[in-house]
């Protein structure tokens, strides 16, 4: 993570509640993938 965020800068990362390969958490860098209504933002790691 620490060279993603080197070459890219801040990362957020987005797990969908679907099931299958949908499920599987995924890594944008911050502002680059729309969060919807129903998502919840987790925020805590320095």
């Amino acid at each position: 993570m620490r060279r993603l965020t080197e070459s890219h800068g801040p990362l957020m990362f987005h797990q969908s509640g679907g099931c299958c390969d949908g499920s599987a958490p995924m890594c944008f860098p911050v502002g680059e993938f729309k969060l919807g209504a129903a998502d919840i933002h987790l925020d805590g790691l320095a």
